[in-house]
């Protein structure tokens, strides 16, 4: 089993909005991601991986939200 935690936060963050005059001050970003992955064989293994998993709802850049809590589902096979 391996397991991988990412926390991300990004603060201070300023965007020129439309107008191309006024400069807009954007919110603090805390994200946190997780993924554990479990190997059944060394051709085989699955995976479940979350990200978002604070919920926030928060603009990357200007006017492009990012998607809210997200949860996968996988598997891999190397041949």
């Amino acid at each position: 089993i391996v397991a991988y935690a990412e926390f991300y936060y990004i603060g201070g963050r300023k965007a020129l909005a439309r107008s191309g005059t006024e400069v807009v001050a954007l919110k603090n970003i805390a994200d946190l991601n997780l993924m554990v992955d479990y190997r059944v064989s060394d051709q085989l293994s699955v995976f479940l991986q979350g990200n978002n998993l604070l919920a926030q709802n928060y603009e990357r850049y200007l006017n492009y939200r990012v998607r809210g809590l997200q949860v996968m589902l996988g598997m891999s096979w190397s041949f």
